[in-house]
């Protein structure tokens, strides 16, 4: 019997589960929100792929994300009408927060790779599209929700580093809302006179 989606994703699988006799027939969370090619199958695709599934707990997280919030934004759209400029004003749209574009960026990569491969796409419109840089005037880099994402995948509630992590973002945000409006600064960002590149933080 023909088995929906495609190889390999959980709506295939589970169809073919099904007609082994295993379980019943399922589709992948948010599959049904939009028609074949479309933005959305794309990601719920994607998103049940052997490929997603071989990733770290907390790059599936980070990347689901992403994803997730492009899908909310577009999914009606088809795939294979996205091109170069589309990508390029998505990434004008996150100038403020270039770590954001860059997650963005990557995440977008590897959707397109997946639409290629499943047919639903011929060519890579994100290809050749340089990744934001992620110095600002400072020297610092603020952090993103997908650099917070990974640094509590990595360090649990009980360690020490995500004991100083909560500490450290309850002073900067309690000192902000305190602080005039001209002296408030965001948190990764410095308006000290030291030259820039001093200090850096990093996830992990």
């Amino acid at each position: 019997m023909p088995l929906p989606g495609l190889p390999g994703s959980e709506a295939f699988m589970a169809a073919y589960k099904a007609a082994l006799g295993d379980e019943p027939i399922r589709n992948p969370i948010g599959a049904n929100r939009s028609g074949p090619g479309t933005v959305a199958a794309s990601v719920a695709g994607y998103l049940g792929s052997l490929r997603f599934a071989a990733l770290a707990e907390s790059s599936r997280q980070c990347r689901r994300r992403i994803l997730e919030r492009f899908r909310n934004e577009h999914g009606s759209k088809r795939i294979a009408d996205l091109e170069r400029r589309h990508v390029m004003s998505m990434l004008d749209a996150k100038a403020a927060t270039p770590g954001e574009a860059r997650n963005f960026l990557s995440a977008l990569r590897v959707l397109m790779r997946y639409a290629i491969d499943v047919e639903l796409r011929t060519d890579d419109p994100t290809a050749g599209v340089r990744m934001p840089k992620l110095r600002n005037a400072s020297g610092f880099y603020a952090w993103t929700e997908e650099d917070i994402c990974t640094f509590e995948a990595k360090h649990p509630v009980s360690s020490k580093a995500r004991l100083a992590f909560a500490l450290l973002l309850f002073t900067a945000q309690r000192d902000a809302a305190r602080a005039p409006a001209q002296d408030r600064t965001p948190i990764g960002h410095s308006n000290s006179s030291r030259p820039p590149g001093r200090a850096r933080s990093h996830p992990g």
